[in-house]
């Protein structure tokens, strides 16, 4: 019987329109719940700091192979296999066609000559992205009588940025190069676009 009461309380809580008839008794246990739970619901409390992290730490974790998330990745029916593997033999032809295109076979070579006018000089490199920035690579020839180094090159044709290495120690930049740029180091590159004349 105290349990009927209880489950009639609770659903009146619920608000439950179903329930009707009260009795006086029942009607003042449900205002004393309505004021308890009227007074509960002023009450804020934070929670402490990291709780979330704690539980999320506290959840167990299921370890999902690769084979059941694949599984769980791929559609429940096999009907895709065949357009899929359609679509991936097109792809890989346009991916072969395109690299075909890009890479001529013939590459030309234009003969890029590289001068830097310093008497004092002991040795210079020349030293640019043609060869990963590597000191020792190149080394320019010279000094001739008037003090000027010089290094000719075979480079495909494209676009270039390089310096000179004096001595091993001192970067300095083309002074007769058309066109420089910052290197990000505070020295400035010189650039050279190499392109084969075409009558």
């Amino acid at each position: 019987m105290n349990s009927d009461k209880n489950n009639k309380i609770h659903a009146l809580l619920d608000g439950d329109s179903a329930v009707t008839a009260c009795t006086p008794e029942e009607t003042a246990e449900l205002a004393r719940y309505r004021s308890a739970l009227g007074r509960l619901a002023k009450i804020r409390v934070k929670a402490p700091a990291g709780l979330t992290s704690d539980i999320m730490a506290a959840l167990p974790r299921a370890k999902k192979t690769f084979p059941a998330w694949l599984e769980g990745f791929l559609p429940q029916r096999r009907q895709w296999a065949v357009p899929a593997f359609a679509g991936a033999l097109a792809m890989l032809v346009v991916m072969l066609g395109a690299a075909h295109l890009s890479s001529p076979r013939d590459t030309r070579q234009v003969l890029v000559h590289f001068q830097i006018h310093a008497p004092g000089a002991q040795r210079v490199d020349l030293v640019g992205d043609f060869n990963n920035w590597t000191p020792g690579v190149i080394r320019l020839q010279g000094p001739d009588a008037s003090g000027h180094w010089t290094a000719s090159l075979e480079l495909p044709e494209g676009h270039y940025e390089y310096q000179f290495l004096v001595n091993g120690k001192t970067w300095v930049t083309d002074p007769d190069a058309a066109t420089h740029r910052p290197d990000g180091f505070g020295r400035n590159n010189a650039v050279v676009d190499v392109y084969e004349e075409r009558s």
